[in-house]
């Protein structure tokens, strides 16, 4: 399931659902405006499964938490 989400500043963040026994997978793009370069400190993926119970949504129960770094500080000069 997807479900596309937009914050205050007009920034769109997609939040997808996924059911047990489901694989989870995806890739990373990063895209510069031509002639452009960003100066970062780091590019850190994170995976968090967590679960909110519908009858207690006060509560969230995370069950697992992953995160990789997948570039060290830097500058970025083109699309990856």
């Amino acid at each position: 399931i997807e479900v596309k989400l937009d914050d205050n500043n007009n920034k769109r963040s997609l939040q997808y659902i996924y059911y047990d026994g489901e694989d989870v997978g995806g890739s990373v793009q990063i895209k510069l405006k031509k002639r452009s370069k960003v100066e970062h400190q780091g590019i850190r993926l994170e995976f968090i499964g967590q679960i909110e119970m519908l009858n207690d949504r006060s509560t969230i129960h995370e069950f697992i938490n992953l995160s990789k770094l997948i570039a060290l500080p830097g500058e970025l000069t083109e699309n990856t």
